[in-house]
């Protein structure tokens, strides 16, 4: 496992197609949800980025840069430390414990 942070921008839900322009330009993965939220007692579509292990400045950036074209006077920003891991999936012959019956197979092998 790896320390990394997760970053989350939260924006409106307006302007997507530019805010992934943004997004891109700065980094190669990120992952977009789209939640109703609240903001100062009003329902309003909600865009939440969220980066994880992405270069601090970075992230500052494309929060200013989606602020303005969202014409926000503050954009929030949180930063979580999270521990992660890559998981190959492609590994042929490997041993894998199956939880859902609590017994290991080998890859490939019928439950």
């Amino acid at each position: 496992m790896n320390r990394e942070f997760q970053y989350r921008i939260y924006t409106e839900q307006k302007n997507i197609v530019e805010i992934e322009a943004i997004l891109d330009r700065y980094f190669q993965s990120y992952n977009m949800y789209f939640p109703t939220s609240r903001f100062q007692g009003k329902a309003e579509l909600g865009c939440v980025i969220e980066l994880i292990g992405a270069d601090a400045l970075q992230v500052d950036a494309a929060a200013v840069l989606i602020g303005r074209l969202n014409n926000q006077e503050q954009v929030l920003v949180t930063k979580v430390p999270v521990d992660c891991c890559i998981i190959e999936t492609k590994i042929r012959n490997a041993t894998i414990y199956d939880i859902s019956i609590k017994a290991y197979k080998k890859d490939g092998e019928a439950k």
